[in-house]
């Protein structure tokens, strides 16, 4: 019949022993094993002790696990039978189910990203030829350049995300993550500090016209809204960035970020002196 057990896991890593203890819900066996492991610390054999007190006398297991992946393994437990010999006495999978994202996560970050979206189709609305291409200054971008790097910055930092943070090891260091997200909005929006653009998102003639520029952010943006409402585990995964360790989520709100400064940035030019009136 079913039952349930409770117990604990370790892993000495000076000995590279995994030691684990348990007992089942009907409070009739005792387990304590240990098993070697390889390098990074996963389970290559266990052997340990059983104490049946239902069969009112101490046994032996051997348990086998076998890593599918970083998110899958394979257990087997092996016992004396009825002739004292080895036989499997049963075989399960583990698989980690991510964590949903919580709902107000969820809703902070759908919401941040249509915002951002929305300031700026707003702040271009209208724009001349003359003016989509205006420069305050030969080294300040003009509305154009602006809007083709943020462009290219969606698909770019999209492409960070899931082939490196979602990539990376999962991990449950303890992390004050709405702390950090409210730094990751605070900090990349504010305009007093400055950076400069990889080469591969800086602004080089890439689209047809400003117009189309626009076109491919929204139609990247509405991917990545999609990404965000589809995906689980977005706070399972970090990597390192500027401002420290930060997992996929916080980097989907860097990108509502970054959008809201840039166009702090056109409005900028827009409100120069010399901006031309049409």
């Amino acid at each position: 019949q079913p039952f349930t057990g409770e117990g604990t896991v370790g892993y000495d890593k000076f000995k590279n022993k995994y030691v684990e203890s348990w007992q089942d819900s009907f409070g009739t066996m005792m387990l304590y094993a240990t098993g070697e492991c390889d390098g990074q610390g996963k389970v290559r054999i266990m052997r340990g002790d059983v104490d049946d007190l239902m069969a009112g006398k101490p046994s032996w297991f051997r348990e086998v696990y076998r890593f599918d992946g970083p998110d899958r393994y394979t257990l087997e437990m092996w016992g004396p039978g009825p002739d004292g010999k080895e036989f499997r006495v049963f075989e399960m999978v583990h698989t980690r189910v991510a964590p949903a994202l919580a709902k107000e996560d969820l809703e902070r970050g759908v919401k941040h990203l249509e915002q951002s979206r929305s300031y700026l189709v707003g702040a271009t609305a209208g724009l001349s030829k003359k003016q989509w291409n205006f420069k305050a200054s030969p080294d300040r971008w003009s509305p154009a350049e602006i809007v083709e790097h943020l462009a290219l910055s969606e698909d770019f930092l999209m492409g960070l995300i899931k082939d490196r943070v979602l990539k990376s090891p999962a991990s449950n260091e303890p992390r004050d993550l709405r702390a950090l997200d409210d730094k990751v909005l605070a900090l990349v929006a504010d305009r007093t500090f400055t950076a400069k653009a990889p080469e591969t998102v800086a602004p080089a003639g890439k689209f047809a016209s400003p117009q189309k520029a626009l076109q491919a952010l929204l139609e990247r943006r509405a991917r990545t809204l999609e990404f965000l409402k589809n995906t689980p585990d977005l706070r399972a995964h970090a990597a390192d960035s500027p401002l420290g360790k930060m997992d996929a989520y916080q980097w989907l709100l860097f990108i509502s970020a970054h959008t809201e400064r840039h166009t702090k940035q056109l409005l900028e030019a827009l409100a120069d002196p010399k901006f031309p009136r049409r």
